[in-house]
């Protein structure tokens, strides 16, 4: 971090711009502009880290998951560089463990061991650890939803790195403007993690915008079960609770109010939540679908013959992602859920875990009806 601050913060421009104008906007690069100011490329080597995570899923749902692209995909990088040009993996993340920050140390805390999430991704997409001699599905599944739980992981370590640029926590000196852009490249990895291909869509004002990040973007509203956009807000509901959280705390950071930050980061770890439940509750819909002939042809080969516990072992995995944070103050509701998603029938368990899940919701304060939408039943 030091490293990258001496390099790439140096000398860097904070150009102000007009938010609302969309045509007058001059960026540096066409992802590096976020609430007003020019942050420059290396925002976007962040943001550009979620087209390796989306390449990925697309490699493992093919009919028969190719795990040998991935996992380079994993170890090696497509897309995502750093400010130096070299590759910024994702095993580079999931290997340390970033033991000083408030979200891995309570992932370690409450999973009682060092939080390493390479034992689950990795070894998810390798075929060792706890997935050695599973199903290929169980594989392809609980590394598709490794790859959103390593996105959002990497987001809340920039969020931590930017709450002790603006504290001064874990030695680091307190840098103000830095604080601001470390929490904008938290919400950059978070919200771009999702959408079926790494193909970049346009911005409003007609310039390419890779990471699909601060103008529009609905890519998490084709992974809920239910989501119309509208013109009057294209984010889907978990993508504006991340980005208004995020832009609040990057602004408290800037301003040097850490009360504000404080607060603002509750509302970012709730937004957390709120995403992988959302995520969790399509895979247990999905595993709750009677599996029929035509279904299990469609499945592929790889995951036909295990597919609803594939889809049951997904929606499992968002939610360990989840646990700690809801844990923390409601850990009844963790042992809740847990034991409708370890159930031997999800045919009959998925209303009882939707209503598991409005009462974490609850918990938390947050308006279920937006930010947790149940899938449809027949």
């Amino acid at each position: 971090m030091a490293a990258r601050m001496a390099s790439s913060h140096q000398g860097r421009r904070l150009v102000q711009v007009e938010a609302q104008a969309a045509p007058a906007i001059t960026c540096s690069h066409p992802c590096g502009c976020a609430f007003g100011v020019d942050y420059g490329e290396d925002l976007c080597t962040y943001a550009n880290t979620t087209q390796d995570v989306r390449l990925l899923q697309a490699e493992l749902n093919k009919p028969d998951a190719d795990f040998t692209t991935a996992l380079d995909i994993y170890n090696n990088a497509r897309i995502a560089k750093r400010p130096d040009g070299t590759p910024r993996t994702m095993v580079s993340v999931t290997k340390r463990n970033y033991s000083q920050e408030a979200f891995y140390a309570l992932s370690s805390s409450y999973y009682k061991k060092q939080f390493y999430l390479d034992d689950v991704f990795g070894a998810a997409l390798r075929g060792d650890g706890d997935y050695a001699g599973a199903c290929c599905g169980v594989r392809a599944e609980v590394a598709i939803a490794g790859s959103r739980w390593f996105a959002g992981a990497f987001a809340m370590h920039e969020v931590n790195a930017g709450q002790c640029f603006a504290t001064g926590c874990n030695a680091r000196a307190i840098n103000l403007p830095l604080a601001a852009e470390e929490i904008l490249h938290g919400m950059a990895i978070l919200t771009a993690a999702d959408g079926t291909s790494a193909k970049a869509p346009k911005a409003p004002n007609g310039t390419a915008n890779p990471t699909t990040l601060f103008q529009v973007t609905n890519t998490i509203g084709k992974f809920y079960c239910t989501f119309s956009a509208s013109k009057k807000e294209p984010l889907s509901p978990v993508n504006r609770a991340t980005v208004t959280a995020s832009q609040d705390a990057s602004a408290a950071a800037a301003a040097g109010n850490l009360p504000g930050l404080a607060t603002h980061y509750e509302a970012i770890e709730k937004a957390f939540v709120a995403r992988f439940l959302q995520y969790s509750l399509r895979s247990a819909y999905d595993a709750s679908k009677t599996a029929s002939k035509g279904l299990l042809k469609k499945s592929g080969a790889c995951r036909s013959p295990c597919l609803r516990l594939a889809q049951q072992a997904a929606a499992r995995t968002y939610f360990r992602a989840a646990e700690p944070i809801i844990a923390r103050t409601n850990p009844d509701l963790v042992a809740r859920a847990n034991a409708i998603l370890t159930a031997p029938n999800p045919l009959k368990t998925y209303k009882d875990l939707v209503l598991a899940y409005q009462a974490i919701a609850t918990a938390l304060g947050q308006d279920t009806k937006k930010l947790l939408l149940k899938c449809k039943t027949k």
